[in-house]
């Protein structure tokens, strides 16, 4: 079966918050999160609170000219374009329960 999660892109480098839908082929969307953030799947998911995760690119930290940002309340820089998603009690992705309007007021560039 496959489903559409609502989503929210971040893009340090053009320092802009958009709206987007990842597809789920029963692959908790990886293939989709992949395609967008690094086009392998060498990605990882930032915990930023109990039921909101910010993929990432797995190597952004050790790269240069993707762009940097930050998320009040959490502790870490992140670099590269982050994808914001929901995730349930059992690991699964699900929609992302912040906004794209609640990310804009979070949301620091570096």
């Amino acid at each position: 079966m496959v489903a559409t999660i609502k989503a929210i892109l971040i893009e340090p480098l053009n320092q802009t918050v958009t709206e987007i839908a990842l597809v789920d082929r029963n692959d908790g969307c990886a293939k989709s999160i992949a395609a967008i953030i690094c086009g392998s799947f060498l990605f990882d998911g930032a915990r930023v609170m109990r039921d909101v995760v910010v993929w990432v690119d797995d190597n952004g930290l050790a790269m240069t000219g993707i762009g940097r940002f930050t998320l009040a309340g959490y502790p870490h820089e992140l670099a590269g374009k982050g994808i914001v998603t929901g995730i349930d009690e059992q690991g699964e992705t699900i929609d992302s329960p912040w906004s794209k309007e609640r990310i804009e007021t979070i949301v620091g560039w570096r």
